[in-house]
């Protein structure tokens, strides 16, 4: 275990034993961070493979739930090696200079049909925006899965410049599935 790590499940440990919170960090079996984006008249989609994230989550204690989820950025992966290697160029993702992509929640909240929103700060090559990351939750046999969709303007986050021929939005999916 990182020193990271462990560091987060002390100061969790011991704010669960001594504040009284009773809510457990999920263990993360899987997860998939699949994106898309309007490119020259086709679709372009792509995903991380590099994925950390740590869960908080009871739907009756939202206001105490959380999550934390981090990408490594030279793990993009679009099934064509070149261009591969040129997101991961600092015109784009600067893969160097900022390994991680960061999304974190502040608060979650409700809707209706099992649906909720996280209010996020998701940071991309240094900038931080704060986001809406709608999801669902289903909970089956103690595993539960997550699945979430963001739309994030990439020029937001300084990822490629202007262009007549690559669209502006990207569709971000997340689906995770943990167990208590």
């Amino acid at each position: 275990m990182n020193d990271l790590k462990k560091n987060k499940f002390i100061i969790l440990f011991l704010l669960t034993t001594f504040c009284n919170i009773s809510l457990a960090q999920m263990l993360v079996k899987t997860s998939f961070v699949v994106f898309n984006i309007k490119n020259a008249k086709s679709t372009v989609d792509g995903t991380f493979s590099g994925t950390n994230a740590f869960i908080f989550f009871e739907p009756t204690k939202l206001a105490t739930s959380s999550f934390e989820g981090k990408i490594e950025t030279k793990t993009i992966s679009t099934g064509i090696k070149m261009r591969d290697n040129h997101l991961k160029k600092a015109e784009f993702f600067d893969s160097e200079k900022f390994p991680e992509i960061t999304l974190k929640s502040k608060s979650i909240v409700a809707n209706a049909n099992g649906k909720y929103k996280a209010i996020c700060i998701l940071t991309i090559k240094g900038k931080t925006k704060q986001v809406d990351l709608p999801f669902t939750y289903n909970l089956e046999n103690k595993t539960a899965t997550f699945n979430g969709t963001l739309n994030i303007n990439r020029l937001d986050f300084g990822i490629g410049g202007t262009s007549a021929i690559m669209a502006n939005i990207v569709q971000i999916n997340i689906k995770i599935v943990a167990v208590n």
